[in-house]
């Protein structure tokens, strides 16, 4: 492999690696909000009694250490960046450098950091949900309609041949009436 070949490969390959890390900071970002966002109408709509609140809590602890941890990576990537590039500009003038780029390894620890945040808010969010089902205003309408038979659906009734089936209304006359409109608007007599 020549290196022209090699420094385009290279090339196309840190843009990739920028354009993959650009998207998972953003869905990362969209779906903890929306989560968040999801939590809360849960609460405030549907759940009239929570129990386990303590679940719902540590999700939202969870999902914003995540998004506090993704905005942080923002912050340390440029770090990083900017210091590789004092790493290759000293390299290209001969002076070796032996120190590392702290700022990447960081930027690393909070992305990974972030999506296990995201992911342990998602299993307290499902867990809270799924142990308030029963506590939801449907669930609870129905357990006052039907005391002892939560989910009870009552049966269809029979419909017998001398129910009357709905409303049929009756035909249009064949022929108009005595009032007939004319061009001007104002009814003619035909009487005349």
């Amino acid at each position: 492999m020549d290196d022209k070949t090699y420094l385009d490969e290279r090339k196309f390959l840190a843009e990739v690696e920028r354009e993959t890390a650009k998207t998972f900071d953003t869905s990362l970002i969209t779906v903890t909000s929306g989560a968040l966002g999801l939590s809360l109408f849960f609460v405030k709509d549907m759940v009239e009694e929570t129990s386990v609140g303590y679940l719902l809590l540590v999700s939202w602890v969870a999902f914003s250490f995540g998004l506090i941890s993704t905005m942080s990576s923002f912050l340390t990537s440029q770090t990083a960046t900017r210091r590789q590039r004092e790493i290759l500009d000293h390299n290209y003038a001969g002076k070796i450098e032996s120190v590392g780029n702290w700022a990447a390894s960081v930027t690393h620890c909070l992305n990974w950091f972030s999506i296990l945040s995201f992911t342990a808010g998602i299993i307290f969010l499902c867990t809270f949900i799924w142990s308030n089902l029963g506590h939801t205003q449907g669930a609870m309408k129905m357990s006052n309609e039907f005391p002892g038979k939560f989910g009870y659906v009552p049966q269809k009734q029979p419909v017998s041949r001398d129910t009357e089936r709905g409303f049929v209304p009756p035909k249009a006359p064949a022929s108009p009436g005595p009032a007939q409109q004319t061009e001007a608007g104002k009814p003619t007599n035909h009487s005349q």
